[in-house]
């Protein structure tokens, strides 16, 4: 879907430097309106004007370009309509790389990166970001840096070629082959007659394959989720009776930002320079434990009710960013407001399908 429109937050001041803004998103945010409002809630407003250009990755066409060694500023064209921009920052908010092969955007990413653009989150972070065995890799070094009690990730196996899968260190267990999202790609096996089953079908493809205990229900109370998105930091729980807990209906609670969930959340944003928007999965155990499932990045999707706000906070990341401020300095700021209680924050995902999946919009991850 397409999508492009531009707006000036400061259009009555005309002598304000002008900042293009490129969002790579979905048009059911208005970024301009986003923007705008950010604009108006600081004193004295933003010191730039704000243009907005956004586009789906497939709408996308840029070339990179240097002169002896000197970038030269890229022109983003948007296929369907409107003027093209010389972006001074990209805002990335859709996954670069879909399902499918038809759906991988990461030569649009080469290009915006060689050309120097500045993006939210960064470049590097994003394509660290690409593969789960590299992005597991980056975990396990934290785990190393401060125990597994600090950050209780899961455990794993991979299997370069997913069709060579043997002798699997869990069981039952749960294979998750490539890099889909979503609960696509993703697989319960009980017995080794099962494996041997899946095995024959995943030896058609060259894609590697992770395996996972399952965590199956009796031992399963609550999903969790911690959201950083800059300094500013929200936990959530859902009770889900899928295993898979992005199908079909789930209830969704805001609760406190416990320190070891900010703890969690510190350390998954350090990773690879720095991740300005982050989210941490995990399952909390009935015997009180927590078990992280994984880490996911910039386009990490916001629930509902705080939609409209967690985009103002994206809003002030990258506000700093045009201002190359740190958005973190002076600290993480935890949500104070009263938790959103279940009953109002009742989410159906029961229509995930693959049309779906290039955008982060709901809580998509699962075991």
């Amino acid at each position: 879907m397409f999508s492009w429109f531009s707006r000036s937050s400061q259009a009555s001041e005309s002598s304000l430097p002008l900042r293009h803004v490129l969002v790579i998103d979905t048009a059911a945010t208005d970024w301009a309106a986003t923007f705008a409002a950010a604009d108006s809630a600081e004193a004295g407003g933003w010191p730039w004007k704000i243009e907005v250009t956004q586009a789906e990755w497939a709408d996308v066409r840029v070339t990179a370009e240097t002169s002896r060694g000197k970038r030269k500023t890229p022109l983003v064209f948007v296929r369907g309509g409107g003027a093209p921009c010389r972006p001074d920052l990209v805002l990335v908010r859709s996954l670069v790389r879909g399902l499918t092969p038809d759906r991988d955007y990461r030569n649009q990413m080469y290009a915006l990166r060689m050309a120097g653009v500045t993006a939210v989150n960064s470049w590097e972070s994003i394509m660290n970001c690409q593969e789960r065995p590299w992005l597991h890799a980056a975990l396990l070094d934290l785990v190393d840096a401060v125990g597994h009690d600090a950050f209780p990730l899961i455990d794993q196996q991979l299997f370069p070629l997913a069709g060579s899968i043997s002798f699997p260190s869990f069981m039952p267990c749960v294979i998750k082959v490539g890099h889909a999202e979503a609960g696509y790609g993703k697989m319960r096996v009980f017995s080794d007659k099962d494996l041997t089953d899946a095995s024959s079908l995943l030896a058609l493809h060259r894609d590697y394959a992770t395996i996972e205990p399952y965590i199956d229900e009796d031992a399963r109370e609550y999903d969790l989720r911690i959201q950083k998105i800059g300094p500013h930091i929200r936990a959530y729980k859902r009770y889900s009776p899928n295993w898979k807990g992005n199908v079909g209906t789930a209830l969704i609670e805001e609760i406190a930002v416990t320190p070891a969930y900010a703890r969690w959340a510190e350390l998954a944003a350090g990773l690879f320079g720095g991740i300005d928007i982050c989210t941490v999965d995990a399952i909390h155990l009935h015997d009180g434990s927590d078990v992280i499932l994984e880490v996911n990045d910039t386009a990490s999707g916001f629930m509902t009710g705080n939609e409209w706000e967690d985009n103002l906070h994206v809003a002030a990341v990258v506000r700093a960013r045009l201002a190359g401020d740190d958005p973190c300095a002076g600290g993480s700021v935890l949500a104070l407001h009263p938790p959103v209680s279940s009953e109002g924050n009742q989410t159906d995902a029961s229509q995930t399908d693959a049309g779906d999946v290039d955008d982060d919009s709901d809580w998509s991850s699962d075991q």
